[in-house]
């Protein structure tokens, strides 16, 4: 099967390169890429928790 999370993220503007605050107080399109491991863990005996690495790049549109 599947699912779908909620992955709420806080950003720093002062410690990011000027060009992505300048993107951002634009309201331009802002490219961005996630890349990590997740854990998942069922709770069930039968299946012990595993690892998925990902590695995501998007872009989104700055809103107010």
């Amino acid at each position: 099967g599947s699912a779908d999370i909620t992955l709420e993220l806080t950003m720093n503007f002062t410690t990011m390169n000027r060009q992505v605050l300048d993107q951002v107080m634009n309201l331009e399109r802002l490219a961005y890429r996630l890349k990590g491991t997740v854990t998942v863990d069922m709770g069930l005996e039968v299946l012990p928790p595993f690892t998925l690495p990902f590695n995501l790049s998007d872009s989104v549109t700055v809103a107010r």
